[in-house]
């Protein structure tokens, strides 16, 4: 049930969010772009991320193999709400938004399957270092009532998603270990 709820949560009705926004809201600058067929290739490739996750035999502690869907559920997320935001000003960034929104589910649709990159487990980290949790908490918390969310949202995307450049370093069972102490060998 819960490889169930998260196709739901993170594929599909970010890929049916997708769709309503720019085919409704934004059909007259995205009239040449296939928005259906783009929503559902997000929604497929999630739901493969989600297969090969729970049928994948050599998992790697602490980390996932390719882009969470989580993640990039959030990932696809923030551009739309700088496109709503963009819509609600009239703004003459509402074509930039939408392009680029439909840019990243493309990109995220790839990159959620490209295994060998591998992304920490941040649910592990913020165990490890309450400090990283509470701080990022209380920023995106604070940050809900501002006019840049969706650029908050979206920057602490694009940090996560260039974060294996850092993280390849770490050691798969420091990455595992739920705690600040080191488990007994």
């Amino acid at each position: 049930m819960d490889d169930l709820a998260d196709a739901i949560s993170f594929c599909i009705v970010p890929a049916w969010i997708f769709y309503i926004v720019l085919g409704r809201y934004g059909a007259e600058h995205f009239d040449s772009l296939p928005i259906g067929w783009i929503a559902v290739f997000y929604a497929f490739m999630g739901m493969c991320r989600l297969v090969y996750f729970t049928l994948d035999k050599t998992p790697i502690p602490g980390f996932f193999k390719g882009l969470p869907t989580p993640a990039a559920a959030m990932l696809v997320l923030s551009p739309l709400v700088i496109f709503d935001h963009a819509l609600a000003l009239s703004s003459q960034r509402i074509a930039f938004w939408g392009f680029f929104a439909t840019g990243i589910m493309v990109f995220t649709g790839l990159i959620m399957n490209f295994y060998p990159v591998r992304y920490i487990h941040l649910g592990r980290t913020m165990s490890r270092h309450p400090w990283f949790g509470r701080a990022n908490l209380l920023l995106l918390t604070v940050s809900i009532f501002t006019p840049v969310f969706g650029q908050i949202c979206l920057g602490y995307m694009v940090l996560y998603l260039l974060s294996p450049l850092f993280t390849w370093r770490i050691h798969p069972d420091d990455a595992a270990r739920e705690n600040r102490c080191k488990q007994p060998v």
